[in-house]
């Protein structure tokens, strides 16, 4: 069968509402598994939420971590990190809902089990730490019962902090009191507000539009972040090696608005790439490119058409 694949339940009926995580593109495999037990994981700090195992589920196949442990079993679950990006403020999981500046500036992050024993963690430690690992499978099955549903793994971690049977996590934080607003009859009244106007004409590369701090950066700036390498496929070149700053972390310094629906990429000589978010938001490796070429950045994006892997690019505009 040619083409890209997505899953999607109908109904008979016009009222069928799908969570999210259900709805995944790009579908590749199917693979049936073994009935698990249901479980909740409670993520609670700023705000408290509830993770059910299938949600959980989704959210390691969005975003998988792996860690090999010294005997060679290989762990399958999620970073901490994301998981205190439930709690840490008033957005759950929409856009990237993680604070990092929350988390520079330091609370205590407390992973319990159901009998009660626990570990407690620093936030910049645990901030976007890869090797800090909730993991649901080891060696691809689920978790044996004394550590069902979840365990903490990782590189870097004590024993005794390698907390099973994984029942909340918790955060140090202040509770923030979710005040419901009145649906507005025209949803255009409830748009954010473009931020000011920021003069950022001499910066290598800017986000602007519908974040709440419009940022220049320069390449010292960029590699003073976390710099990963990956490999990705370009739809035209194929396979390749890449350098540079994930998206969702530049994305989460200057802070995306609500409003915001569709990315503008800009390139040097005028071009210009028009990307719906949520397609960004759905390629987890996508980054900000380093290139031969000092303070010359080109956009990386696995998983989307070769016009939304701009080069030279200059700028990243929130609509």
């Amino acid at each position: 069968m040619d083409g890209k694949l997505r899953l999607v339940i109908i109904s008979d009926d016009d009222n069928q509402v799908t969570d999210g995580h259900w709805s995944i593109k790009w579908v590749s495999k199917i693979e049936l598994r073994p009935m698990i037990a249901d479980w909740i994981l409670a993520v609670n700090g700023a705000i408290d939420t509830e993770i059910d195992r299938a949600t959980f589920e989704s959210c390691v196949s969005c975003h998988p971590a792996v860690w090999t442990d010294p005997e060679g079993q290989e762990w399958l679950g999620v970073e901490l990190w994301r998981l205190m990006g439930y709690a840490d403020d008033a957005i759950k999981h929409e856009g990237w809902s993680y604070d990092v500046k929350l988390a520079k500036a330091g609370y205590n992050v407390r992973v319990a089990a159901a009998d009660g024993y626990d570990a407690i963690f620093w936030s910049d430690d645990a901030d976007r730490n890869h090797d800090w690992i909730v993991a649901m499978f080891v060696d691809d099955v689920p978790l044996e019962d004394k550590n069902f549903p979840l365990k903490l793994v990782g590189e870097g971690l004590e024993k005794k902090q390698m907390i099973g049977g994984i029942a909340l996590v918790e955060l140090d934080l202040p509770p923030i009191e979710i005040v419901e607003e009145p649906v507005a009859e025209e949803p255009a009244a409830t748009e954010a507000a473009p931020a000011p106007a920021v003069d950022l004409s001499d910066s290598p590369f800017s986000i602007t539009g519908l974040v709440d701090t419009p940022t220049g950066f320069t390449e010292e700036d960029l590699r003073k972040l976390e710099v990963v390498k990956i490999t990705a496929e370009h739809p035209k070149s194929g396979s390749a090696e890449y350098e540079g700053v994930r998206l969702s972390e530049l994305f989460a310094l200057v802070g995306v608005q609500a409003g915001a629906k569709t990315v503008v990429i800009t390139a040097a000589d005028g071009f210009k790439a028009e990307v719906p978010l949520a397609d960004i938001k759905g390629a987890a490796d996508a980054l900000l490119g380093f290139t031969n070429t000092p303070e010359k950045f080109k956009m990386v994006m696995p998983g989307l058409s070769s016009s939304a892997w701009v080069k030279d690019v200059i700028n990243i505009e929130f609509k």
